[in-house]
């Protein structure tokens, strides 16, 4: 049986039995996991949930930002930035 002969439903199935024993398909941190809890609560208004997640706070700045910065600013000096 090809996939095009399958419903949606049979395709799931046969997904969960293939994964069986497999606990996640991607692991998470696990503060990183309580924090998607909390912000999962049906309390917790969406405004802040939204904020929470695009906090800039909350991921670092890649380092090829920081290589291009330096680069930029050897080159050009302070007027680069």
């Amino acid at each position: 049986m090809t996939w095009g002969d399958k419903s949606w439903r049979e395709a799931a199935k046969q997904y969960q039995r293939d994964r069986a024993g497999w606990p996640l398909t991607v692991e998470v941190e696990p503060e990183r996991l309580k924090l998607l809890r909390r912000l999962m609560d049906p309390a917790f208004e969406l405004s802040h949930t939204w904020a929470a997640l695009n906090d800039p706070r909350s991921r670092p700045t890649p380092r090829a930002t920081i290589e291009a910065v330096a680069h930029a600013v050897k080159r050009r000096g302070l007027a680069a930035l």
